[in-house]
């Protein structure tokens, strides 16, 4: 952050201590989910943008500073994981078994519907 460049972090992780550029204390209510992005600007160092990620939601698009007078560069980001997982030859997982660490009681339901529907379990 010291280097005068713009930073932007996305934490898919589930478990472990979160490191990311904004307190958690400092986050509202709504954006105390799992899943975050945050991004932040070095021309705007007390500001900082946070995208909420419920697993049951697609991915958002985050909007990726380039300089100060640019415009932003929107990332989508569900497409590029789709892609990612289709040319990572991700399709032969075995998905009959829950993830580790489990996923809470809600999306769980959620997950394992989603896996019985696709013809996974």
């Amino acid at each position: 952050m010291a280097s005068g460049v713009s930073l932007v972090e996305i934490d898919l992780t589930r478990s472990g201590e979160r490191d990311i550029i904004i307190a958690p204390w400092r986050l509202p209510p709504s954006h105390r989910t799992p899943y975050l992005a945050v991004v932040w600007r070095s021309w705007k160092p007390r500001q900082r943008e946070v995208y909420a990620i419920a697993l049951e939601q697609p991915l958002p698009a985050l909007r990726i500073p380039l300089r100060e007078h640019d415009q932003d560069v929107l990332l989508e980001l569900q497409p590029l994981i789709e892609l990612c997982y289709q040319n990572g030859r991700h399709d032969d997982l075995d998905y009959k078994s829950d993830p580790r660490p489990p996923l809470p009681s809600a999306e769980a339901a959620w997950a394992g519907e989603l896996l019985r529907s696709g013809g996974w379990r």
